[in-house]
């Protein structure tokens, strides 16, 4: 009798140690997979911090370095994930987010190929203004304090250098404060977006001043790290402001150098980057997001309802 009541508690024991057991490889388990998704979410993702962005919906940061590609049959989206590239490497345009077919592919767009009715009168009057002013405008909101207003220094973006951005828009979200810092800019941009050149109500529309300060410390050139954007739906239209001798812009493996005051329009969904030599003065230039000229109206009615505006809680497409 004595033996079976002494051997009770030791197999009772012996069970909660293997329970405890259990309990704890679970916990070590939970621990290492957490921190395994966010080393993998880390690598390949970068770093939104070093920018100052903190929106958990972020296109440029929660997209980057993927390959989403999304199709249009009819006035349905389909979405899949693939590699377009082939044996030679990546392709040259890799949209990191959407991907529309059918929509002509050019790195670069002569103005008139792009405009082919002529010059609208918001291209015309914001060309117009003296681009001492837009540079005015541009430093109030750069220099100023902003929800909107992002500078990194972060080697995933740029290199030997600080890359400021202002956005008047972000991602389909307009910064009034910064607006109104820019009254001459932004009264061409309202233009733009009541002629339906300029993308509104969508996440892939921006209107930004970006200025790229090299190092002084550096030993070589400000480089902007070759990326793709976001997506092919778009035509970027740059505005040079203020440019550095031998700043250069490179769309698709072509550098190009650019002029004051001439408008620049080219596909950001293909490979880019910027180049500025060192020890001389920032580049200073106007972004502006267009709708690509072959998408129909209810092309651009699905990507709108598809990508709506990021907001602060982030972006819920």
């Amino acid at each position: 009798m004595m033996a079976e009541t002494d051997g009770a508690p030791a197999f009772g024991l012996l069970r909660m140690g293997w329970v405890e057991a259990a309990f704890f490889l679970v916990l070590a388990l939970a621990f290492l997979c957490k921190h395994f998704f966010r080393l993998s979410s880390d690598l390949l993702l970068p770093r939104a911090a070093a920018s100052g962005c903190r929106k958990p919906g972020c296109l440029r940061c929660t997209f980057r370095g993927r390959e989403q590609v999304a199709y249009f049959e009819g006035s349905t989206l389909y979405s899949e994930r693939r590699t377009r590239g082939g044996a030679a490497g990546p392709a040259a345009q890799r949209p990191t987010v959407l991907w529309i077919d059918g929509l002509a592919a050019r790195p670069v767009w002569p103005l008139l190929d792009f405009f082919p009715a002529g010059e609208p009168s918001w291209v015309a009057g914001l060309r117009a203004l003296p681009c001492a002013v837009l540079v005015q405008e541009a430093l109030a909101t750069l220099d100023g304090v902003g929800s909107l207003v992002e500078s990194t220094d972060d080697p995933d973006m740029v290199h030997r250098g600080v890359w400021d951005r202002s956005f008047l828009v972000n991602q389909g979200v307009v910064d009034p404060s910064l607006a109104l810092k820019a009254p001459r800019t932004w009264s061409f941009v309202e233009a733009g977006l009541r002629q339906g050149h300029v993308i509104s109500g969508c996440a892939f529309g921006n209107v930004f001043f970006s200025r790229l300060t090299p190092s002084r410390a550096a030993a070589a050139a400000l480089r902007v790290t070759p990326h793709f954007g976001a997506t092919n739906a778009r035509i970027r239209y740059q505005f040079p402001l203020s440019l550095p001798r031998g700043a250069t812009l490179s769309v698709d493996h072509r550098a190009y150098t650019q002029s004051v005051g001439e408008i620049f329009l080219f596909d950001d969904s293909h490979l880019h980057c910027v180049d500025v030599p060192q020890d001389v003065a920032p580049r200073i230039v106007l972004i502006i997001d267009l709708w690509h000229p072959d998408l129909t109206q209810a092309q651009r009615d699905s990507v709108r309802d598809r990508y709506p505006p990021m907001t602060d809680e982030g972006w819920h497409g």
